[in-house]
């Protein structure tokens, strides 16, 4: 399977996708019914599913050419989550990759997520083009590189030791149709009929 960098999920008809996060749990019942809970993973998935956008005729004609274009679940691609699609500079967080602050020049993007005490960290694979811009200390400081296809960023010379290196900007989420067979339709009445549409997201 291929990533498709291009072309991105319709932009027109991504507003009405339905969907979120995705865990997977084991539970296993004892006869006294206790459970034992077992996550499987520790960063969840997207799945989404498309609803009301198949009543909208040029967004049927839309997704069938989109489709074709990325050859069913054979290939990945960009989609915009419209509620979960940026990063400020409170949660864009940069991790380094292969050292400690104070040797790495290259790091991971992330977006962190905090409800109460809880703080969690997602990597930021796919950043939209042109969008990032990244801090060290407070101060805007311009990477040597950015590539928009892994959301690692380079600089010139590693931030120092207990430096705050943080970015904002647009993302992407990697996702793949599940379905091989696509199925839109106009009754006789006129109205648009559609099977079970639904996309999830790739681990890159």
């Amino acid at each position: 399977m291929a990533f498709l960098e291009s072309p991105r999920f319709p932009e027109e008809v991504s507003p009405w996708l339905i969907g979120g996060e995705e865990f997977k749990t084991e539970i296993v019942a004892t006869q006294g019914g206790f459970e034992s809970r077992n996550s499987v993973w520790a960063i969840p998935l997207r799945r989404y599913r498309l609803s009301n956008a198949m009543r909208l005729l040029q967004n049927a004609v839309a997704t069938k050419a989109f489709f074709r274009a990325v050859g069913g679940r054979a290939n990945a691609f960009r989609v915009k989550d419209q509620l979960d699609y940026f990063c400020t500079t409170q949660t864009g967080v940069m991790t380094p990759i292969g050292a400690a602050l104070g040797v790495a020049v290259t790091f991971q993007l992330g977006k962190q997520y905090v409800f109460g005490g809880v703080a969690t960290v997602a990597p930021i694979k796919k950043p939209v083009v042109g969008t990032v811009v990244c801090y060290v200390n407070g101060a805007l400081t311009a990477p040597t590189l950015v590539d928009y296809a892994t959301g690692q960023v380079t600089f010139a010379a590693a931030p120092p030791v207990g430096a705050s290196v943080v970015w904002s900007g647009e993302f992407d989420i990697p996702c793949r149709f599940d379905v091989d067979w696509l199925q839109i339709g106009i009754d006789q009445g006129g109205t648009m009929i559609w099977d079970n549409i639904q996309l999830v997201e790739v681990r890159l």
